[in-house]
């Protein structure tokens, strides 16, 4: 068999990760199992994470379960009868850079692969000097565009991410992290206590996406008796329960395609955790008192005060959906540990004030000395 990186570029040692470029999740697709085996080496050796399917399914299974940055799609002669896959993975989730890999090393197939959307295209045998080269540029085109997507939204709002104020290290590393998570289709976990500001986090991940048109749908969890938030959720036939005079579709799927956010997500009642796993797991809803699953496709945020570690282990909160929330999560720091916002919170307050009421406001020094040395406890907002 010819191998698929030249074995002459392959190294026997492990060499530092890729300068200057953040490391990558790698998914290899390739039915050959010993070309899965080298490729994942390759990519492990340039100090990437790595993981590999032998079939489309279980790619996208792969895909939609965790954080994928790059695939390498290895793609069977013709090429143009391989690509299906390559448009099903950029249709789903378009943050997802694609290398498609072929023996058919001819400018027709390239150009095919890159009409259908791949990143770039290695003809194999190739060496691992090429598949790092092209690796650092998906890198290096990764962090240009969060870059440029935090900029974006800081001259929308000089002081923050969109409507979010902050300048210190904590909220410079959650704009970091609202950038890549934005990006991807992935559930995220948003932390922090109360009045720390968790819808905002949520509606500036949802917002700064490609999903940005599609709607935006909070629920809280924790304000709704069980019974009514099933409805809410997954929706009801009509007759299903007293006072349902007619079928009413859940937000699940009305969102179609946007982002439904779940607040104090810690509160939901046992057996709905179950349906909402299902949901998440399989991509349909059953409305209360239907006999058949309606298919959904939504982005589900969450977020909680509660530990739901705890929780977990005192039995209140399902192990396999924490796992399946919690493949980002975001932790929203309290004012008392981000001492430094608080001067922009307050010129941002008092310009509010002023354009309500007409005239100028400001604080002295010792007013401002009081608000910087004050706990916040129960508030912390970013806004």
């Amino acid at each position: 068999m010819t191998a698929a990186i030249a074995p002459s570029a392959f190294p026997i040692f492990r060499p530092h990760p890729i300068e200057n470029s953040c490391l990558l999740t790698l998914l290899i697709i390739s039915p050959d199992r010993s070309l899965r085996d080298v490729y994942g080496e390759a990519g492990s050796a340039l100090g990437h994470a790595t993981s590999s399917a032998d079939t489309p399914e279980q790619a996208l299974y792969v895909i939609d379960s965790q954080t994928v940055d790059v695939v390498l799609l290895d793609v069977k002669p013709p090429v143009f009868r391989g690509l299906e896959t390559l448009r099903r993975i950029r249709s789903r989730h378009p943050g997802i850079e694609v290398i498609v890999v072929s023996v058919c090393g001819t400018a027709e197939s390239a150009v095919q692969a890159m009409k259908a959307g791949a990143h770039d295209y290695l003809t194999k045998p190739f060496s691992l000097s090429e598949l790092k080269l092209t690796l650092e540029r998906i890198a290096a085109d990764l962090r240009f565009k969060t870059n440029n997507r935090m900029r974006c939204e800081k001259l929308k709002n000089g002081q923050g991410f969109g409507a979010i104020i902050g300048r210190s290290a904590e909220m410079e590393k959650l704009y970091r992290l609202i950038a890549k998570s934005s990006q991807s289709s992935h559930p995220v976990l948003i932390l922090g206590e109360t009045g720390t500001g968790k819808e905002l986090i949520a509606r500036a991940i949802h917002y700064s996406g490609p999903w940005r048109d599609k709607p935006f749908i909070p629920v809280d969890c924790g304000s709704l008796v069980p019974t009514l938030i099933e409805s809410e959720l997954f929706g009801h036939t009509k007759g299903a329960f007293t006072g349902a005079n007619q079928t009413k579709e859940g937000l699940l799927a009305t969102a179609d395609g946007g982002t439904v956010f779940l607040d104090e997500i810690g509160e939901l009642a046992v057996d709905l955790q179950a349906k909402l796993l299902r949901a998440l797991q399989e991509k349909e809803i059953r409305p209360v008192g239907s006999i058949k699953s309606v298919p959904v496709n939504v982005r589900i945020l969450a977020a909680t005060n509660r530990d739901l570690e705890q929780a977990v282990a005192q039995g209140s909160f399902r192990l396999d959906l924490f796992y399946r929330l919690n493949v980002l999560n975001l932790r929203v720091a309290p004012l008392r540990e981000r001492r430094q916002d608080i001067p922009l919170l307050a010129a941002k307050f008092l310009e509010q004030c002023s354009r309500c009421y007409g005239c100028k406001h400001e604080l002295s020094d010792e007013a401002m000395r009081v608000l910087v040395a004050h706990d916040w406890p129960g508030t912390g907002k970013l806004h």
